[in-house]
């Protein structure tokens, strides 16, 4: 399942064993996300005459694949940083005049912040390329209903030399961020759900012949000079699965030392309807230990005072 149907998961799960604690009659039992199951279909909106250039994917030499994120040489540093409800406020009001969501706009600076870092630390890395992924839930446009048990979740690719990110106003930044998670339409994934299953058929078939031809590899795991792999979790209700004891105080997502990997996370009173009571948003943000979140004024606006004054005294900014 993905992180929806896994927290919804958990809502229901908490919300029973609170139920049964206060001696709640099965009959009476209610779920918070009554859930609905069965198999994910995306066939009927498959066309072979529409294409796509599948970037989510790669083809590898079988003798080179790798099915999990392999090491780098870098040492990698988890930094958490804080968006204040003042700075949400300014970026969706960024977000609406250019016509991007919120989550875009902030994947955008985010991004493009990090290039400035990196480049800044490490300038002969102009020309490489950084490789951006979002993962993408297309239950929308696939028609899966929102409680559905399931995991339609594409990781949408962009890839640009370092320089351009960095050099690229944030505004055209975010406009590259929607334009690459805007071609994850329904057709879009039914044909990525049929070039999936055609390669693992062609895989199989080698396997069985004795050949050694190509693996399916998925692009945000194949290593690459760069990475920025945005996943948001603001919308999931973390806070509210409560097993009896009360909402939990604090949750954190396990750390992740893979560059360029970004969780956008709730903090407990988030909320994300627009009338809700400004709280702070967390992002999750690992990066090499050579970069410094300090060195570009987009990531220094989001490194709370604390962490800030622990760095300009010469101490590493870890988690």
């Amino acid at each position: 399942m993905d992180g929806a149907a896994f927290w919804m998961f958990a809502s229901n799960w908490a919300s029973v064993s609170r139920q049964l604690h206060m001696k709640v009659s099965e009959d009476e039992l209610r779920l918070p996300f009554p859930p609905a199951f069965g198999a994910l279909r995306a066939e009927h909106l498959h066309s072979p005459a529409q294409t796509f250039e599948h970037a989510e994917y790669m083809l590898v030499d079988t003798a080179g694949v790798a099915r999990e994120f392999q090491a780098g040489t870098d040492a990698i540093v988890e930094v958490v940083l804080t968006v204040s409800a003042a700075q949400q406020g300014e970026i969706r009001q960024q977000a609406r005049r250019e016509g991007v969501s919120f989550t875009e706009m902030l994947a955008a600076i985010l991004w493009k912040g990090a290039s400035e870092a990196r480049l800044q630390a490490r300038p002969e890395l102009a020309a490489e390329k950084t490789l951006f992924t979002c993962a993408t839930n297309p239950r929308a446009a696939l028609g899966v209903p929102a409680t559905q048990c399931a995991s339609p979740v594409v990781n949408m690719v962009a890839s640009r030399p370092i320089s351009e990110i960095a050099q690229l106003d944030v505004r055209d930044v975010a406009h590259l961020v929607r334009q690459t998670i805007g071609q994850c339409t329904g057709p879009y994934v039914a044909s990525s759900y049929a070039f999936m299953r055609a390669q693992h058929r062609q895989e199989l078939a080698d396997e069985q012949a004795g050949r050694l031809g190509k693996q399916l590899m998925l692009a945000y795991v194949h290593p690459a000079p760069a990475k920025f792999m945005v996943s948001s979790s603001r919308t999931f209700p973390i806070y509210q699965t409560d097993f009896g004891f009360g909402p939990p105080a604090l949750v954190r997502p396990p750390f992740l030392p893979f560059d360029g990997c970004v969780r956008i996370w709730p903090t407990p009173h988030y909320s994300p309807a627009p009338d809700a009571p400004g709280a702070p948003l967390e992002v999750y943000l690992s990066l090499p230990d050579y970069v410094d979140p300090l060195a570009t004024p987009l990531l220094r606006q989001f490194v709370p005072p604390p962490a800030a004054n622990q760095a300009a005294a010469g101490e590493p900014l870890r988690a």
